[in-house]
């Protein structure tokens, strides 16, 4: 730095005081000039001595006479030239001669990548292919942009064009030195500096912004970027690396003037090769930003160190060009000029990123999902839940050149099962194996330092993102459980060859079915209950063999009072052995011909669906499994002559939707309990809601649990999710004193919740029905597309005159995604019954208002045939 007149200006402390600086004022477009750095002597050549990091600040004067104030280090950087737009700082080119860019490649390119998985936003990342070299975006939604300009740029009309420099001039396109090249090391280069900056609320892109994405118009304006012309055009300036101006990107723009880009010469970094431009290109982008160099001793840049392993490091302030690892820094290893803490500034201009309000997600035994760690030394946890048996998790980097460094650990609560660390940084890969029991387990994954500070590097800027792979037996979702409104069974088999009709287990004398009074009984919302887990015991029965019926006592439960006449379950089949169907039934023998099915599944799904059911005289059920598998049965209100409450059937109405903001503001969190209020939807003195249950983009497999909010969050689930389709499943909800009902999942999913109805004091009651099958559209004439099919209703037999029916709609031979709506004729509302995916069979109970004359209507959405079977009235 010649021609600069320096005055030693010192900040004093007390002795025996601990030194604090406030920061100093911003100068010079935006200048910030606070910063520390560690102690060493150094005296200018007028024999004057500089204690580095003591606080001291020198004063330097502009060309155009104006002073500012710079840390001591900045003003000893022979790079750094004080103009009157600001400081400006220049790299040197890479030193001496290079290695061919095929020598080049074999140490850094990266691996091609497959599809890595999903990541914590719900979208999935690959490695990009090379067409798509001038269409990256690494963090779209960001406000804030970083565009890699490999496009040729003519700049005019900035301090780059001011005398003696021209005042217009054009940079050619980024092309290496083999061109072939030029694709594919955009996509390494691009995939680096976004890596650099993946912790914070930016977007690293190589599609060209428009002006309002890169001009700052004021101080206010939160909607701007930096150009990074990346182009082997330099001489407008002289042999160079890079420039760029200290803080240029948060400049707020003069209206004569243009937006002013920084630099990188490709052609001066061996050649253009990807890694050599893309080390460059972080750094002048950090310069941007107000981030100075990292140096040692007397020189002006670090070029790092290397282990007895061969692993090097560098600080990307530094000079990292041969490094094997670059991190941001601040300074902690030995010979640093400063202690400029990068991490800290570049969170204060450029804020974290964000993961869409989406947690971490749960993960099953055979997932794949990207995660990331935003602060060094930090944890990010997830939880997978497993079958017994070996279980390995194996943790990757996302791109060649990660700055993370982490370990992997699998607990079990707070006990530590096991853990894994790389055997080195940068191309690290992890492995951690163990054997499991069955159950739900927390993965840990860690930002970790490497050697010491003089050899390898701390946490500081351990960051970054990872992908985690789980490969373990075949997970075991958490009991599904649901309270769920009205419908009883579901499809079954147009003609089945199954065993001999199934008798009840050891039990009283035959049952026969309870007299229900002719005016239909009333229904009491509880709490959530198990009353069957053939997993663990729960109900005394084991896994269900194939043709098998297990009793359920349901009325013999404390929860539930004397003479139920009906209880509303949530009926789930775990990991059953082949494609089947539950049929709940009182406990009588049901002849083969007139059997119905609550549920039906596919072989080894998890999946659930509510219904009413009816009880015998000794207040059971009996399930009958047409395939071997297990079963759950949660119970969420029961109904007879005790009960408290009757039907108020409404107009299906959307009174939460996630994705656009409608009842809750964005999506369910992890294992945060969140609040449904109904105040001013239902009348005060409700006391349960009808509810349809919809999970639309979940991140992972898991599941929704609703209850009311007055009680603790019990152990159930009212709709099961896999994290690929959309699931849906109908519940009775008890509400609380204020009219509200809480839901948590562990997994973050948007939520789609319908009212069908509510009870309350007065209302309608439930006459249960035997099973009955309404309509098999498979043996008449499939429903095409956008149509619609009315249903005829059976009278009870006392010849009430039902308001509203229970029943089961299944939707099979679904051709595209969809969903079937129910309504009691008339205008068609826009709400679903059923969420329809195809090659699947989709079920979901549901309480139906119907016309005076006792009919109702369904719609489809897609071509698909549909099974109804209803279970009782409401009168």
């Amino acid at each position: 730095m010649s021609n600069i007149f320096f005055r030693k200006h010192m900040v004093m402390c007390a002795v025996g005081a601990a030194l604090s600086l406030a920061p100093l004022p911003v100068l010079a477009n935006g200048l910030d000039t606070n910063s520390t750095s560690p102690p060493a002597d150094i005296g200018l050549d007028d024999g004057t001595a500089f204690n580095k990091g003591s606080g001291e600040l020198v004063e330097l004067v502009t060309p155009d006479g104006n002073v500012v104030d710079i840390p001591i280090e900045v003003a000893l950087d022979d790079t750094v030239e004080v103009t009157n737009a600001g400081l400006l700082v220049t790299e040197p080119s890479t030193y001496g001669p290079h290695l061919g860019h095929d020598v080049l490649d074999a140490l850094y390119e990266p691996a091609q990548s497959e599809s890595l998985g999903r990541s914590i936003d719900g979208s999935s990342q690959e490695s990009p292919p090379a067409s798509q070299a001038y269409q990256l975006d690494s963090n779209p939604s960001a406000d804030l942009t970083i565009y890699l300009d490999f496009t040729g740029h003519t700049t005019t009309g900035t301090p780059w064009n001011q005398s003696p420099r021209p005042a217009t001039f054009t940079s050619a396109p980024y092309r290496p030195s083999n061109p072939a090249n030029t694709e594919r090391y955009i996509v390494n280069i691009w995939e680096m500096v976004a890596e650099d900056f993946a912790p914070f609320n930016v977007n690293v892109t190589t599609k060209e912004p428009s002006l309002d994405d890169l001009q700052r118009d004021s101080a206010t304006d939160g909607r701007y970027g930096i150009r990074i012309v990346i182009s082997p055009t330099d001489n407008w300036y002289g042999n160079s690396g890079g420039v760029a101006y200290i803080n240029s990107m948060l400049w707020i723009d003069n209206p004569t003037e243009k937006r002013t880009p920084a630099f990188v010469f490709s052609d001066n970094l061996a050649g253009g090769y990807w890694k050599y431009v893309a080390e460059s290109a972080s750094h002048e982008a950090g310069h941007t930003l107000g981030l100075y160099h990292d140096g040692f001793e007397s020189l002006d840049y670090y070029e790092g160190h290397t282990d007895n392993t061969g692993t090097s490091w560098a600080p990307i302030m530094g000079a990292g060009y041969n490094a094997s690892q670059t991190q941001w820094s601040k300074g902690e290893y030995p010979g640093a000029t400063q202690t400029q803490d990068d991490l800290s500034i570049l969170f204060d201009r450029l804020g974290a990123r964000s993961a869409s309000g989406r947690p971490v997600p749960a993960l099953d035994n055979n997932d794949i999902v990207i995660g990331s760690i935003a602060a060094g030394g930090s944890t990010t946890e997830f939880s997978v839940t497993v079958g017994a048996g070996p279980l390995s998790l194996t943790v990757n980097p996302t791109t060649a050149n990660p700055n993370l460094f982490p370990s992997v650990e699998l607990l079990d609560g707070r006990t530590l099962l096991a853990a894994a660390t790389p055997p080195r940084p940068r191309e690290w890969s992890t492995t951690l194996n163990a054997n499991v029991a069955q159950g739900t387990y927390t993965v840990r994954v860690t930002s970790r330092a490497w050697l010491t500070p003089a050899t390898g590097f701390t946490t500081y800027g351990s960051i970054g993102e990872f992908v985690l792979a789980v490969n373990g037996q075949k997970l075991q979702v958490p009991a599904l459980i649901n309270t769920t409104p009205t419908a009883t069974t579901t499809l079954t088999p147009t003609t089945t060859t199954t065993p001999t009709t199934p008798t009840t287990p050891t039990t009283p004398t035959t049952p026969t079915t309870p007299t229900t009074p002719t005016n239909g009984d009333l229904l009491t919302p509880i709490a959530p209950i198990r009353l069957l887990d053939t997993r663990i015991g729960i109900g005394g029965a084991s896994r269900a063999a194939a043709g098998s019926t297990t009793r359920v006592s349901v009325g013999d439960h404390p929860a539930i009072s004397a003479t139920p006449t009906s209880a509303v379950l949530n009926v789930v089949a775990v990991n059953p052995s082949a494609n089947g169907y539950l049929q709940i039934t009182p406990c009588l023998d049901i002849p083969v011909a007139n059997r119905t099915a609550s549920l039906v599944f596919g072989d080894g799904d998890t999946i659930g669906n509510s219904t009413i059911a009816k009880l015998d005289k000794f207040g059971d059920i009996c399930v009958f499994s047409l395939v071997e598998t297990d079963i759950v049965i949660d119970a969420t209100a029961w109904i007879g002559p005790a009960g408290k409450s009757g039907l108020h059937v409404t107009p299906s109405t959307r009174v939460v939707d996630t994705r656009s903001g409608v009842g809750l503001d964005g999506p369910l969190r992890s294992n945060k309990t969140t609040r449904v209020s109904l105040a001013g939807i239902i009348p005060d003195g409700g006391t349960a809601a009808s509810v349809n249950l919809t999970s639309v983009n979940a991140v992972g497999p898991g599941f929704i649990t609703a209850y009311p909010c007055s009680s603790k969050r019990p152990q159930t689930a009212s709709l099961n999710f896999d994290g690929q389709a959309t699931r849906s499943n109908n519940a009775i909800v008890a509400l609380d004193s204020t009219q509200s009902f809480c839901i948590s999942s562990p997994t973050a999913t948007d939520l789609v919740i319908d009212l069908t109805g509510y009870f309350a004091e007065s209302g309608l009651h439930f006459v249960p029905a035997d099973p009955e099958r309404l309509l098999d559209s498979r043996r008449g004439r499939t429903l095409t597309a956008g149509s619609s099919i009315g249903l005829k209703i059976p009278a009870p037999p006392d010849g009430a005159h039902p308001v509203a029916v229970s029943m089961v709609i299944t939707v099979v031979d679904q051709t595209a995604p969809g969903f079937v709506t129910s309504w009691s004729c008339g205008k068609r509302p826009l709400t679903a019954a059923v969420s329809a995916a195809p090659g699947e069979a989709n079920a979901n109970g549901a309480i139906t208002e119907l016309t005076k004359d006792g009919r109702s209507c369904l719609f489809t959405s897609g071509t698909a045939n549909l099974v109804v079977d209803f279970s009782g009235w409401w009168v």
